[in-house]
């Protein structure tokens, strides 16, 4: 038998071994953190308490205009998933005629304000010469 061994089954005082001791002690000083602050734990709960006061500032710290748009962010989310629910169940037709209307009336403001994004630049540019611009209309 190794000496390791014969450690790990040297009993102690109240009749545990030596791992189980070991093992009680950590559950005791976990214990003792989680628990309510009483004696020398009382600084450790007053720093920690301090760290989420500072948190909590840090929070008040950040632009309301912040707060506003990460609620219309979620509120858009929570919108966008109840209209692509209500959309699977839609007649096809139904639903590719409001696709289509929707793609037209941008592709149409694209053409008149010319304010598309660069990416649809090249295939504006071909599509804006058959309808009227700002540009065109003013002249």
């Amino acid at each position: 038998m190794t000496q390791l061994a014969a450690t790990q089954r040297q009993r102690s005082s109240s009749g545990c071994t030596l791992e189980q001791t070991q093992i009680k002690r950590q559950t005791n000083v976990l214990y003792d953190f989680f628990s309510y602050p009483h004696d020398g734990h009382a600084i450790l709960f007053a720093e920690m308490l301090s760290i989420a006061m500072t948190t909590l500032e840090k929070l008040q710290l950040v632009p309301t205009r912040f707060w506003a748009n990460a609620l219309m962010l979620i509120a858009f989310g929570f919108i966008a998933i109840f209209l692509v629910r209500h959309a699977a169940e839609m007649n096809r037709a139904l639903l590719s005629l409001i696709i289509v209307l929707m793609i037209t009336t941008v592709g149409f403001h694209w053409v008149y304000e010319r304010n598309e994004p660069a990416a649809f630049s090249p295939l504006i540019n071909k599509i804006a010469p058959m309808f009227p611009s700002k540009i065109t209309y003013r002249n």
